[in-house]
């Protein structure tokens, strides 16, 4: 759950991507995929401010730490430099 309590980050099990994030806003809007790559991605963090969100994903071939903003059309950064499963902020 995100800290001003307003969207809940959950993954879902989908054939075409295996999993991935979503975020649904708990204001009734409809959820939105956050993380769908070809790879695993899992175990969702938001960050204290609510602004990103550190998960894992297996995208790359090792299961490695990325944060992405919540802002639109922004790009994940892989934080994590020798494998990563359990992200922490």
């Amino acid at each position: 759950m995100s800290p001003d309590g307003r969207n809940l980050l959950y993954f879902e099990y989908r054939t075409a991507t295996n999993a991935d994030l979503f975020i649904l806003p708990l204001d009734g809007g409809k959820p939105f995929p956050f993380a769908a790559t070809p790879g695993v991605d899992r175990c969702g963090r938001f960050s204290q401010d609510g602004q990103s969100i550190a998960y894992f994903s297996d995208v790359s071939g090792l299961n490695e730490v990325y944060v992405k903003p919540l802002l639109p059309d922004r790009r994940a950064v892989q934080v994590s430099m020798a494998g990563g499963t359990a992200p922490q902020w």
